[in-house]
């Protein structure tokens, strides 16, 4: 029996030997399972959680633990502590999820934000399972899973997608094909087809037939090199009618799809054109210089202007055309214009013709420094210039001839008035002696009149305060006049008249100074002698005022048999002006009239 008892010993324990191999390597594949179910969880982001009712226990996967940032020797002990990562509205709908679960065994899915441990905002989609055990709830399960990234990508993908559809610019995605995708509403809105019209068709059957080719090409570039910036071309619109785009796009060539956009610059292009019209037809010299002063771009009036071809004038400095007396004077300009922060402004100079002659331009420039650029137009003012400087001849012809006129008069009157005083000395009655030399006192302030004239430099007026201090001198000068008795105060505003306003007002001056030194201080009387004259817009107010002896008791100027007075109001009347005469404490006399040449 001893052999037979041993046989079954040695079998027994064989038996325990196998089954604990196949413990450990039981163990073994779960320790393997259990570490790759642990990475597979990292890499899915995905952990799992349990809550035992029975137990009141709570656990969590290593994965939950990473996803709530939460060290390992964290010990979940309750729903409300897990719960507390969530914000109160969040925090309110998963309690209601777990107790429904907790209650009904009713599952649920939910996708919330929350906050982890170290204060990172997450999103989590967590999934709850009930278990039961006879009709009750002894069990909830269920992962959680971080979706933070794919929430971020759908957030920039509505963010792309509220952009696709309200940009203002054409929109569109496109297969390998170069057939529409997708377009945006403003596709619709600037070529007037709809979405429906433009999709699955290839988008060069939109081109059109003169921008087929570039456009082909372009295409070919973009695919090679993965994309295509600013590159133009014209579009049908459903009407018929074309529009410039700007296109930028990319091309991915793993997915062999093409994104593009396109801004709509057709208002910008038609603009472009009709200046480069402009710019070609105009008869100005439209030109372009760089930061050196050569020319850029010059318009076709400047080899018409100037015989150059277009090729001798670009990229020459424009100052090497300007007429050597000319070139201080231009730089002067421009320099201190730039000084004063002027950046718009005119100024003239001659340019040299191929012919070697020059032609007077006109200019006007606009230095553009942050640019580096001047943009400037110039106008032949040459024929002008020379109608100009035949004026200006023509003038100083006419005003030496004028000159000598006033010349000649003023020595005419002059023989007037010494033969006048030659013939007042071989007169021996006085009063009539004293009418000859009150009528060369006239012709005197005529001649006062033509000598100023000839002195001024535009002949076209004198300066009266001048004129008047000389009458002045010359009466007292005349009538012997005491200046120690009778003193005489000017005042006499910047006045100019004219020769038709001079001569009648210096008349008028002379009769009535002359009239004060006659009657004004008889008997060595004293005064002063008081003249103003003023202007006030184009109205002329001459005032002369003395406080002599005063006019007779009743006098009436309109009834005077006096040669002097009956010339004042004549003289007054010629002026178009008016007289007043006043007789208190002296005499005053106001004389009103408006400049001849309004």
């Amino acid at each position: 029996m001893k052999p037979h008892n041993e046989e079954n010993q040695n079998r027994v324990a064989l038996t325990d030997l196998e089954r604990i191999a196949e413990l450990q390597a039981l163990n073994q594949t779960l320790l393997k399972t259990v570490a790759l179910l642990n990475e597979t969880q990292h890499i899915t982001r995905v952990g799992g959680w349990e809550y035992d009712l029975e137990r009141k226990t709570i656990f969590w996967t290593k994965e939950v633990y990473n996803i709530y940032e939460v060290p390992p020797d964290f010990n979940p002990n309750n729903v409300d502590q897990v719960i507390a990562y969530f914000d109160e509205p969040h925090r309110m709908l998963l309690t209601k999820a777990f107790e429904r679960a907790v209650s009904y065994g009713e599952p649920y899915d939910l996708e919330l934000p929350f906050t982890t441990e170290k204060g990172r905002k997450r999103w989590i989609r967590t999934v709850g399972r009930a278990e039961k055990r006879a009709d009750t709830v002894i069990r909830v399960f269920g992962n959680i899973m971080d979706i933070s990234d794919r929430k971020k990508m759908e957030a920039e993908r509505e963010q792309f997608y509220k952009f696709f559809r309200t940009s203002a610019d054409l929109m569109v995605i496109a297969d390998p094909n170069g057939a529409f995708m997708k377009t945006n509403p403003a596709c619709t809105e600037i070529l007037g087809y709809s979405e429906s019209e433009l999709v699955a068709k290839p988008f060069i059957d939109f081109v059109h037939p003169g921008d087929k080719q570039s456009t082909l090409d372009e295409m070919a570039r973009q695919m090679q090199k993965g994309f295509s910036l600013n590159f133009e071309n014209r579009y049908i619109c459903k009407d018929g009618s074309f529009r410039w785009l700007s296109w930028r796009a990319i091309f991915n060539k793993d997915e062999g799809i093409t994104y593009a956009t396109a801004r709509d610059f057709t208002d910008r292009k038609q603009a472009e054109e009709e200046l480069e019209k402009i710019f070609i037809l105009s008869a100005d010299l439209i030109c372009i210089a760089d930061i050196h002063g050569c020319f850029k771009k010059i318009n076709p009036a400047w080899e018409k202007t100037f015989g150059y071809t277009k090729g001798e004038l670009l990229s020459q400095p424009f100052m090497s055309f300007v007429h050597p007396d000319d070139v201080e004077s231009t730089l002067a300009v421009v320099n201190q214009k730039l000084a004063q922060g002027i950046t718009v402004f005119d100024f003239e100079n001659r340019y040299r013709h191929k012919d070697g002659s020059y032609r007077w331009l006109s200019w006007t420039s606009n230095p553009v420094p942050e640019k580096g650029i001047t943009y400037a137009i110039a106008r032949d003012v040459t024929e002008r210039k020379m109608v100009e400087q035949q004026i200006t001849q023509s003038l100083r012809e006419k005003e030496t001839l004028l000159r000598e006129i006033h010349h000649r008069v003023k020595n005419n009157m002059a023989v007037v008035s010494g033969l006048l005083a030659m013939q007042a000395k071989r007169i021996n009655d006085t009063t009539l002696r004293n009418l000859f030399e009150e009528s060369q006192q006239r012709v005197k302030s005529m001649i006062l009149v033509h000598e100023k004239l000839y002195q001024t430099k535009d002949l076209s007026s004198i300066n009266f305060e001048d004129y008047i201090r000389s009458i002045v001198s010359d009466i007292i000068s005349v009538y012997r006049v005491d200046t120690r008795s009778v003193t005489t105060k000017i005042n006499i505003e910047n006045i100019e008249l004219d020769l038709e306003s001079a001569i009648p007002c210096g008349l008028i001056i002379n009769e009535l100074l002359s009239n004060v030194f006659k009657y004004a201080f008889v008997g060595n009387r004293t005064g002063v002698l008081s003249i103003n004259f003023s202007r006030s817009d184009d109205t002329y107010t001459l005032i002369i005022k003395d406080n002599g002896v005063g006019l007779p008791e009743g006098f009436d100027n309109n009834e005077t048999s006096t040669l002097g007075l009956q010339l004042v109001t004549v003289l007054t009347k010629q002026l178009r002006g008016t007289l007043r005469i006043n007789s208190d404490q002296g005499t005053e006399v106001i004389i009103t009239f408006k400049n001849k040449r309004k």
